[in-house]
């Protein structure tokens, strides 16, 4: 998601490239068989009764606000962000040998993922940083909450069933 790719006239051209055949997400065939083995798997999950199904729904929504998190995230901070032509020319020419058996494009274009990505991180950190700042955020109440609703370890009494079986 956080890639430098504008367009999806972009991606098609990257997928076309021969150095990107193998890659899962660029080759349309790969891409479909992926998607294919995602959903049986997902189905095949939620479908297993051995599974713990509180659990599965905890990761389930854990990757549901991660997704959500990081697209708004690349939508929000995309324009924010530009490497410019002398920046990847400064990388390549520090790093001329690193890029042996590449073409020139080859090389640019690697370069620009990296220096968009390393600018990605930076202006996501800042931006997550002051979020937070906004909103205060509370971490005791989190352990608070996260000891009141804590599961028993199996054959433990919570104080609750203590206080029961002393009654009796």
């Amino acid at each position: 998601m956080l890639t430098n790719i504008d367009s999806k006239e972009e991606i098609d051209k990257l997928a076309d490239n021969p150095a990107y055949a193998n890659h899962p997400f660029l080759n349309k065939a790969n891409f479909l068989d992926h998607l294919i083995a995602q959903k049986v798997l997902y189905e095949k999950a939620m479908d297993d009764k051995s599974i713990d199904k509180d659990e599965l729904e905890t990761l389930l929504e854990m990757v549901k606000v991660q997704t959500a998190a990081q697209y708004f995230l690349s939508k929000k901070l995309k324009d924010k962000i530009a490497v410019t032509d002398e920046e990847v020319d400064k990388i390549y020419s520090e790093n001329r040998s690193k890029f042996a058996g590449r073409t020139a494009d080859e090389a640019s274009n690697y370069i620009k993922q990296q220096i968009f990505s390393q600018k990605s991180r930076q202006e996501t950190n800042k931006y997550i940083a002051e979020l937070l700042a906004e909103h205060a955020i509370n971490k005791e109440g989190f352990k608070e909450y996260q000891a009141k609703n804590a599961k028993p370890a199996a054959g433990s009494t919570t104080a609750g069933q203590e206080q029961k079986t002393e009654q009796k």
